[in-house]
């Protein structure tokens, strides 16, 4: 919704997510349909598959309890699978049940060599990340990939801050595709689509997956 007198301002975002509020959304969360989840994410990862070598190594940023991960490792047998999270009480809350490798940490400082990954991908970060620092976190994820980077947010032609929960400095729509291209120049989209809750889809999302340019 639209901005309100009685909204909260939030200075810091990532000492929200990494809080009481981090964990809130994970439990809210907890209970999506499992088809929905599937298809979207199996759906990104089949379109960067495709242009990975024979070792897929997959990173998600903002993994929070994992869910995204356990698909990917039980509907395509990956098991080189790592999250990141800025929440230490969710990761830890999955840790002995996920089959990915699991670290705290924030998007626009990734803990991770460059090209550490084959696929990096993100569902529903990118809304969340300040416009001040949204390049450096698109830059950080092309950072650590060596092949492809998904991305699946609320997208809009131009930045629109939306109010999220009695909080501004929370979430953004914006034209996520566009601005994942000019983070990596070269760099090209090979798949996208829509996700829409009427339709059974998993949320409001829009995503596509881009690929480096290759020399």
């Amino acid at each position: 919704g639209r901005a309100d007198e009685g909204d909260i301002q939030v200075k810091d975002p990532a000492a929200v997510w990494a809080g009481k509020f981090g964990v809130e959304y994970a439990l809210r969360n907890k209970n999506a349909p499992y088809d929905a989840r599937r298809r979207l994410v199996c759906r990104m990862y089949d379109a960067a598959r495709e242009e990975m070598g024979s070792h897929p190594i997959v990173l998600e940023v903002g993994c929070g309890d994992a869910q995204n991960l356990t698909v990917l490792s039980a509907e395509r047998g990956i098991r080189s699978l790592y999250g990141l999270d800025a929440n230490k009480n969710v990761l830890e809350g999955v840790r002995a049940r996920t089959p990915a490798a699991l670290q705290t940490g924030v998007a626009d400082r990734l803990p991770f060599r460059n090209d550490f990954a084959n696929y990096v991908f993100t569902v529903g970060l990118l809304i969340h990340i300040p416009t001040i620092l949204l390049p450096k976190v698109l830059n950080e994820l092309w950072r650590v990939s060596a092949c492809a980077v998904g991305i699946a947010e609320y997208s809009s032609q131009k930045e629109e801050e939306i109010e999220y929960r009695g909080m501004m400095g929370m979430l953004w729509k914006r034209p996520y595709e566009q601005l994942l291209l000019k983070a990596c120049p070269g760099s090209k989209i090979v798949a996208g689509g829509t996700e829409r809750k009427s339709a059974g889809g998993f949320d409001d999302l829009d995503w596509v997956v881009a690929v480096k340019k290759t020399s």
